[in-house]
């Protein structure tokens, strides 16, 4: 018994904690599925290195998404930005139909450029399934960014990025010195 009320108590902290992380709000497609337009919002997107250019999201395993990215082995993210809101809505709602994405560009059959803020294009390299989500791993093979403002999640609501309040070459100097 005491066991899982540690467990519980751990998973509530975890759950707040991670309510408390502030994320940056993306959409990935892959190619269309039956005619149909395939893409999940994320929150779990990461940069694992710049050189060579490595990715990682982490997708519901067996979701259409999952499923379509595993297939195909090419995908998008597509970086929302902080006007973006319903874009972010729409593909977040499970088995919602999927905003028309015809007049977006694509490449090797995905769309891209949903985001205002950018995209990457990438090729899998693996799949590691971890208790209900795959860690998918890919190489980018094609970006673009603009300096639009992002999207960002943060306490079960979209939001946006206030003022800097340490300017960004402050950081730099702080974060070499680590």
């Amino acid at each position: 018994m005491r066991a899982a009320t540690a467990a519980a108590v751990e998973a509530t902290s975890l759950r707040e904690l991670m309510r408390r992380y502030a994320s940056g709000v993306s959409v990935v497609t892959a190619p269309p599925s039956a005619g149909r337009v395939v893409g999940t919002t994320i929150t779990s997107f990461v940069s694992i290195s710049i050189d060579p250019d490595v990715v990682a999201v982490s997708l519901h395993s067996g979701g259409r998404t999952a499923r379509a990215v595993g297939a195909a082995g090419v995908f998008a993210v597509n970086v929302l930005g902080a006007a973006q809101i319903d874009l972010a809505r729409a593909f977040a709602a499970p088995g919602a139909a999927r905003p028309d994405l015809t007049a977006h560009e694509t490449m090797r059959d995905v769309p891209v450029g949903l985001g205002n803020v950018g995209f990457v294009l990438c090729e899998t390299i693996s799949v590691t399934p971890v208790v209900d989500h795959d860690v998918v791993m890919a190489r980018v093979i094609a970006s673009r960014a603009t300096t639009a403002e992002p999207l960002v999640y943060f306490d079960r609501g979209y939001r946006r990025i206030a003022e800097a309040t340490v300017p960004p070459d402050d950081v730099r100097r702080t974060s070499e010195r680590s």
